[in-house]
């Protein structure tokens, strides 16, 4: 198993940030199902004022070139999902064209 950090921004509006969590306690379970299909095995968001931090845990069959973004392909419940998430969500400034969630680099553990 290895792990995948990533960060992005919730919008400044306390109802979308009730709304985002509300959602999350009652994730669509096809749209869990597609995370599962690609080889994620656990995925915990964290929030902290406006700033979202995710890390996934994925199998060692994961494929990282497609990423977690595959599973917009898998099926249309998934894509709703996603578009529901675009109106809670603000990409941080340095990210990509197109790309909401960023990818953190990992610098430190210890055991």
């Amino acid at each position: 198993m290895s792990r995948l950090a990533f960060t992005t921004n919730l919008k400044d509006d306390p109802e979308l940030q009730r709304q985002y969590r509300e959602y999350h306690d009652n994730a669509w379970p096809d749209v869990v199902d597609c995370f599962r299909e690609l080889g994620v095995e656990d995925i915990h968001i964290w929030q902290r004022g406006l700033q979202l931090f995710m890390v996934a845990e994925v199998s060692e069959d994961f494929n990282h070139e497609a990423g977690l973004g595959a599973y917009l392909d898998m099926s249309p419940r998934c894509r709703e999902w996603e578009s529901i998430m675009d109106q809670f969500q603000d990409p941080p400034p340095d990210a990509p064209s197109g790309q909401k969630w960023v990818p953190l680099e990992h610098i430190y553990s210890f055991r």
